[in-house]
């Protein structure tokens, strides 16, 4: 079996290759730290447009503060570096921004010694001299979890009802104050659960919130579970207009193209007939008109409310599925995954942790974590649909595809074909050829990218459309027809939605599970004209918008719904922006972009001088304000946006 170890970037290291178009990207973004917390408020300066007065909370963000931070060269891996939050906090037109470290017992350790003193993802911690080799297999077997596991949580900041905690892979979650960003407590996941590993993108559904995870079981082997949490409301606070509902409907019928689109992996005619139909979808949100733009200065009526302390979620959580790995040694990599009404769907790629290496790698604390991760590329990548509802054996199916990498879905909707009436699942992913955006993030590599040829091909990757049959089955419960359980692995159908490289995509969350038009998205295309650059992709048309300034590195696109809007993108995104390459702002400096989703127009830009070199963010979630955070409004103007700066394009 052809496998890769992820164990350094031995390759792609090619200091005297000739210099591509990755010139163009100043990846030293990614690489600064951190050194001073900004504990207190800095205000931001608004430099263009204006900030919408309805626009009223917490943008908080979470990422790597920097690879340097335990001492020069400390950190291997961009992965390795302790998690930062930084907070930007809009109100009646004004912004702060404040940060803060995640106060892991990781980062106190490490802090203490000045180095690392437990292992991360893509570097060794530095080997204690007191202490044996017996000693080492003691605390790898017998000793607690927290001992030998990084709890670094540098990943995503995410609602848990009415808690928020930052989450990474490591089996922990830490609890935030959204005031002072402050670490209040730390979850022993493992301890509550017994999951070795879980996603840091938990999917929200009503009052429930649930996430996969990891297990190892004498008797069933290595497994994925999926565990559900109550959390007793939405998405801090977000919650749909009880006067309205979504356009579309997690039962969606399809109606049949007349001009069909170019579907790869096909088994018949009739199949690629309806995988190409998909584009033609009915009942979606309305998409959006030139005379149709809302006015976001428009006070809100309905504020929503903050987040507010709660218990432990995880104190009576219940695992309501579980799934075999298909190797009786290793556990693939699973980074996220998707929930439509009446499925889960995990992805089981073929890249793989080999079980056995690592209480190997910790002992002898010669390898990372990293190095147990194989990549089978020979294999296919696997689509196991679970059903959310019923007791038992809730695997429905299980498709095949030829062999991808994957870490963020995009959504994933129910559908039927108006003609057969079978059900499909419609799940949509960004996906790369291999994992090698992995070996991307090891710090030698981000420092000899301009002068690597292969680097940009190695961030290639595309938004696919994945069309999943289901069958037809009479189900008792449900009186309609759903899943088969029975027959093979099946191949699904998929194609390219728009021809434009996606990361971090996000979509209107009152839409997660159901049909959609939109998402948005950050450039992966690093030798683009312009890789720092945001994405609004029309799911239906397959047509997308851009917008970018040079020398700007925005974020996560984070959409944030207009009160009392009746559209999917009646709202505006929130993103940041550092900055890099030739620009004289300086690496101190940040920027909070608001753009009207529907126009992709910029409406505002706010920027923030800090005292210390601001690092690039990875996931972040927007906390609605609480009455009494929101100062009533004395005007109301009437702009649309159009704050000027940057540069749009539609394609």
């Amino acid at each position: 079996m052809d496998t890769r170890d992820y164990d350094g970037n031995k390759q792609h290291q090619q200091q005297g290759a000739v210099v591509t178009k990755m010139q163009n990207t100043d990846l030293s973004v990614w690489l600064r730290s951190c050194m001073k917390e900004a504990k207190e408020p800095v205000e931001g300066v608004v430099a263009s447009g204006k900030i919408p007065i309805w626009v009223c909370g917490s943008l908080i963000q979470n990422g790597p503060g920097g690879v340097d931070i335990y001492g020069e060269h400390s950190c291997k891996h961009l992965y390795d570096g302790p998690g930062l939050l930084q907070k930007f906090f809009v109100n009646n037109g004004t912004a702060t921004y404040t940060s803060k470290f995640i106060e892991s017992h990781a980062f106190t350790q490490n802090i203490a010694a000045q180095k690392l003193v437990l292992s991360e993802f893509g570097t060794v911690a530095s080997p204690d001299p007191c202490q044996t080799i017996f000693a080492r297999i003691a605390a790898v077997f017998l000793g607690p979890v927290e001992l030998t596991t990084s709890d670094n949580a540098n990943i995503s900041i995410h609602p848990f009802g009415n808690d928020i905690y930052a989450l990474s892979e490591f089996p922990f979650a830490h609890k935030i104050d959204v005031n002072n960003l402050e670490t209040t407590k730390t979850i022993n996941v493992h301890e509550q659960i017994g999951v070795i590993n879980h996603s840091p993108h938990p999917q929200i559904w009503g009052r429930k919130m649930y996430n996969i995870g990891q297990k190892l079981s004498l008797w069933h082997g290595p497994h994925y579970v999926i565990v559900e949490l109550d959390t007793g409301r939405g998405a801090g606070g977000n919650k749909l207009n009880k006067n309205r509902r979504p356009s579309g409907s997690p039962q969606h019928t399809i109606y049949r193209s007349r001009s069909p689109s170019v579907v790869t992996n096909t088994n018949t005619s009739a199949a690629s007939s309806v995988a190409s139909s998909t584009t033609n979808l009915t009942n979606l949100a309305t998409p959006p008109q030139d005379n149709d733009v809302p006015d976001f200065d428009k006070p809100s009526s309905t504020p929503s409310k903050h987040p507010r302390p709660k218990s432990n979620p995880w104190a009576h959580a219940k695992i309501v599925a579980s799934i075999p790995s298909r190797w009786p040694l290793s556990l693939c990599y699973m980074h996220s995954f998707s929930i439509t009404n009446n499925y889960f769907v995990l992805i089981e790629q073929p890249l793989a942790l080999f079980l056995p290496t690592v209480p190997l790698t910790q002992i002898a604390g010669s390898k990372p974590l990293a190095s147990c991760l194989k990549f089978y590329k020979e294999e296919d990548t696997l689509f196991h649909v679970i059903s959310r509802h019923g007791r038992g054996n809730k695997l429905k199916k299980s498709f095949r595809s030829n062999s991808f990498f994957y870490q963020h879905t995009i959504n994933a909707f129910e559908t039927r074909d108006s003609e057969s009436r079978e059900t499909f699942l419609v799940v949509d992913v960004c996906m790369y050829s291999d994992p090698s955006l992995i070996d991307c993030m090891y710090v030698d590599t981000l420092k000899h990218a301009p002068c690597n040829p292969d680097y940009a091909k190695m961030f290639r990757g595309r938004a696919k459309r994945f069309l999943l049959k289901l069958g037809l089955d009479y189900d008792k419960h449900h009186k309609r027809k759903t899943a088969s359980a029975s027959g093979g692995l099946l191949e699904v159908e998929s194609e390219v939605i728009v021809d434009i490289g996606c990361e971090m995509p996000r979509i209107n969350e009152n839409f997660n599970g159901k049909p959609y038009n939109f998402f948005y998205a950050v450039s992966s295309d690093k030798d683009g004209d312009n890789p720092g650059t945001l994405i609004k992709v029309d799911v239906l048309r397959k047509t997308y918008d851009t917008w970018c300034e040079p020398n700007s590195y925005p974020s996560e696109p984070i959409f944030v719904q207009r009160p009392n809007s009746q559209r999917e993108d009646d709202g505006v995104v929130l993103s940041t922006a550092v900055y890099g390459g030739e620009s004289v702002t300086g690496p101190n400096k940040t920027s909070l972009l608001i753009l009207n989703a529907t126009t992709w127009d910029l409406i505002a830009k706010i920027d923030f001088s800090v005292e210390t070199a601001i690092p690039k963010c990875l996931h972040g979630w927007y906390f609605p304000c609480n009455d009494n955070d929101k100062d009533t409004p004395t005007t109301n103007s009437s702009s649309k946006g159009g704050g000027g700066g940057g540069t749009k394009h539609f394609h």
